[in-house]
C-alpha cells in the first residue's frame, strides 16, 4: 500500500475509533489478555486506542451474512496475523505488533511520517488485508488470480 494511501486509512481509523458505540454489528471485537508483560503492554495501549472499534466501523460499511471477530491474541512467540474460517475470526498477533514497534524505532522514517503513523498504518493494512481474505470468504467473492494480490 503506498504510504500516503496507508496514512489516509490510519487518519480514518483513528477518527472513527471514538464514533457511535456498537448498534448491532455483526463484527465482534476481542482482545485477549496476555501472559508475558511485553504483550500486556500492547494489549492496554491498542485497548485504550480502541483500536479493533475502529477497524470494526470500517469493516461494518459491508454487510455480512455472518459474524466476523476481529481478534488481538498472544500467540506463543509467533510472529503473524491471518483469517480463520472456520472460526470466522481475524487475528493479529501482540508479537506481530511488537515486530512493527520495533522496526518502526529502528527505522529512519519519511519526513512528515511519526512512529505512530508508521506503527498503527501498518497494523490498518494488516488488519485489512486479512479482513479481505474474510470477506472472500464470507461474501463467497470469486478471485481473480492469486488470492494475496487479491486481498491487497
Amino acid at each position: 500500500m503506498p504510504r500516503p494511501l496507508a496514512l489516509v486509512g490510519l487518519a480514518f481509523i483513528l477518527m472513527i475509533s471514538t464514533s457511535r458505540a456498537d448498534t448491532g454489528s455483526p463484527i465482534r471485537t476481542v482482545y485477549q489478555v496476555p501472559k508475558t508483560a511485553q504483550a500486556q503492554e500492547i494489549y492496554r495501549e491498542m485497548r485504550a486506542r480502541r483500536v479493533l472499534e475502529g477497524l470494526r466501523e470500517i469493516v461494518s460499511m459491508v454487510r455480512l451474512p455472518q459474524t466476523l471477530t476481529l481478534r488481538l491474541s498472544e500467540c506463543d512467540g509467533e510472529i503473524n496475523a491471518w483469517y480463520e474460517p472456520k472460526t470466522r475470526s481475524v487475528t493479529v498477533c501482540y508479537e506481530y505488533i511488537q515486530d512493527v514497534r520495533d522496526r518502526a524505532y529502528r527505522a529512519t522514517l519519511p519526513a512528515g511520517v511519526t512512529y505512530h503513523d508508521a506503527l498503527f498504518g501498518t497494523l490498518a493494512q494488516v488488519f485489512l488485508h486479512e479482513t479481505g481474505h474474510a470477506l472472500f470468504d464470507l461474501l463467497d467473492v470469486p478471485v481473480l488470480g492469486r488470492e494475496e494480490d487479491a486481498a491487497d
